[in-house]
């Protein structure tokens, strides 16, 4: 592996970005709760959406990736499958919305997740509710507060949200599976 993350500022313009919110919106699943990881902090709204929903929208995210993981990462991963769910995540101010100090993993002895994918589809301005992965110490990826931004990690990596103080931080998230860790 030859990086601890990578950023994509503008992956989406902001137009992209109030599109996807709107349709991740009326997407979303009914009866479909997030399973935050355990042990922690998640003030959030969180809606889930089926990937054959999303695809049509976040398909070139996946794509890219793809593309990311071979060059930087070199996991063995597998493509979204049509049933796996995206986490449209709205962190409220008047919540103090927050998500503490987590890595993304699955209880599963045939596969892992590899990649952890977040974009910042947030059209309004917001504060607080800062990205940061914990890499000897914390680090706040500054670049991932602007709109249209992607981040790639790996999922075992630590991470968290600040609480939002101000306004509504609006992300999506999704994780690329691939064979179980040896």
């Amino acid at each position: 592996m030859k990086l601890d993350y990578i950023t994509r500022p503008s992956f989406y313009s902001l137009d992209q970005c109030q599109s996807i919110a709107e349709k991740l919106a009326m997407e979303k699943e009914i009866g479909l709760n997030d399973a935050p990881a355990g042990r922690t902090i998640k003030t959030a709204q969180v809606d889930l959406v089926a990937w054959k929903n999303a695809q049509e929208y976040l398909g070139e995210l996946e794509d890219a990736v793809a593309l990311v993981n071979q060059q930087m990462f070199g996991f063995e991963i597998y493509k979204m499958s049509p049933f796996e769910c995206v986490n449209f995540n709205q962190y409220h101010d008047s919540e103090q919305g927050e998500y503490s100090w987590h890595k993304d993993s699955i209880k599963n002895e045939l596969y892992d997740y590899k990649l952890t994918v977040i974009a910042n589809i947030s059209t309004e301005s917001y504060q607080g509710g800062h990205f940061e992965l914990f890499l000897n110490k914390p680090l706040h990826i500054k670049e991932f507060d602007e709109p249209g931004c992607v981040i790639v990690i790996p999922s075992y990596t630590q991470h968290r949200v600040t609480p939002v103080t101000n306004g509504v931080r609006k992300t999506v998230s999704f994780w690329i599976r691939g064979p179980a860790f040896r």
